[in-house]
């Protein structure tokens, strides 16, 4: 009887470890492997977010660097531009109620710092003082930098009315390379020989 109690006894752990071994080890093993890919998998997916941020920063930095880059251009453009900038000015003195009379330019003169060209201008506009003022700064809030360096006025009265004549001395800028125009040496005239006689042409020749 004991001897049937202990061979069931050996049976049952037999059939234990058989089904252990064959069943419960394996899912067990798959259970880790899972387990070590689901984790692999997590710190990729981390890996991934961080690195779809850092370019999405950058992306969020480039546009921020193009915007910068547009506005650098516009206010200081790589060539000198005068005719849109008398455009501009001549708008701002429709929207401002000032009478426009003109524009000049100077050539365009390397800074000391030589990293921008300097253009110097005068602008011509006539009106009421409060008027005139509003062209003023009005000239600084354009998108292409202005500096403002003088103004000069003349009152006139018609009808008991003050106008005043303005000639604003402004500089504008431009990155562009400076284009000096070289002088043209003119040739001297040949002398004329119109009423010398033979002898002297002669002369002139031999002297040449």
């Amino acid at each position: 009887m004991n001897m049937r109690v202990v061979l069931g006894s050996l049976l049952a752990v037999l059939v234990g470890a058989g089904f252990y071994f064959l069943a419960i080890s394996p899912i067990i093993e798959n259970t880790n492997v899972i387990e070590g890919e689901t984790a692999a998998a997590e710190q990729q997916g981390a890996a991934l977010t961080g690195e779809r941020n850092r370019l999405l920063r950058i992306q969020e930095n480039e546009l921020h660097y193009i915007d910068a880059v547009g506005e650098l251009e516009a206010s200081i453009p790589t060539s000198p531009n005068q005719s849109e900038l008398i455009n501009a000015f001549e708008a701002l003195a429709t929207e401002s109620a000032v009478d426009w009379e003109g524009a000049s330019f100077g050539q365009p003169t390397a800074s000391a710092e030589a990293a921008y060209n300097e253009i110097s201008l005068n602008v011509q506009v006539s009106g009421q003082y409060f008027e005139l003022l509003g062209y003023l700064y009005s000239m600084q809030d354009l998108d292409r930098l202005v500096r403002i360096d003088s103004a000069t006025f003349a009152p006139s009265v018609d009808e008991n009315i003050v106008d005043l004549a303005v000639t604003i001395s402004a500089t504008a800028f431009t990155t562009g390379e400076v284009l000096v125009t070289a002088p043209v040496e003119e040739e001297p005239a040949p002398e004329s020989t119109e009423g010398a006689t033979e002898d002297d042409v002669e002369q002139t020749e031999e002297g040449a």
